[in-house]
């Protein structure tokens, strides 16, 4: 599969770009710290770490022993529910690896979010679809599939 690539733009491609990039680094960070704080707090008793939970594997919401900051929790869940708006309009996209999907299924399968959420970030994104047309969209619906599945790769290879 081949994502398209952007054409550069006249003004200011590089703050842009650089701009998309910290954010989403950022928010994958604050994922990620909210896990391993989860997993520090629990090893505090060995055979906690020993053997995981499996059930629990993915899950964002809580840790063994205590829950991540309400903050990181919403910007996750925020993340999740814009997600899930890509890929419910991804129509039009060439298809991304099988893997990365099913990545954003299972986060969303222990994570829940509202249907709400969802249609909330759904009219955010159609928006956004039309501002920058077709082309970028698709180019975006493919990175945040692959946030995805790094963020569950991350995840299964830090237990």
């Amino acid at each position: 599969m081949r994502v398209p690539r952007i054409a550069a733009r006249t003004k200011h491609p590089r703050r842009w770009r650089r701009r998309h990039l910290v954010i989403g680094l950022t928010l994958l960070a604050l994922i990620c710290v909210g896990v391993a704080q989860t997993g520090r707090r629990s090893g505090d008793r060995p055979e906690a770490r020993a053997q995981p939970n499996t059930s629990n594997l993915l899950d964002l919401r809580s840790g063994p022993t205590s829950q991540p900051a309400s903050d990181e929790r919403k910007l996750a869940t925020n993340k999740l529910a814009e997600m899930t708006a890509l890929f419910r309009h991804s129509e039009g996209c060439p298809e991304v690896p099988r893997a990365w999907s099913i990545a954003l299924i299972l986060l969303r399968s222990v994570n829940p979010v509202t249907e709400e959420q969802i249609a909330a970030k759904e009219d955010e994104m159609l928006a956004l679809r039309t501002k920058i047309g077709d082309e970028n969209w698709c180019v975006l619906y493919a990175v945040e599939m692959k946030e995805a599945y790094l963020v569950v790769q991350y995840i299964v290879q830090d237990r």
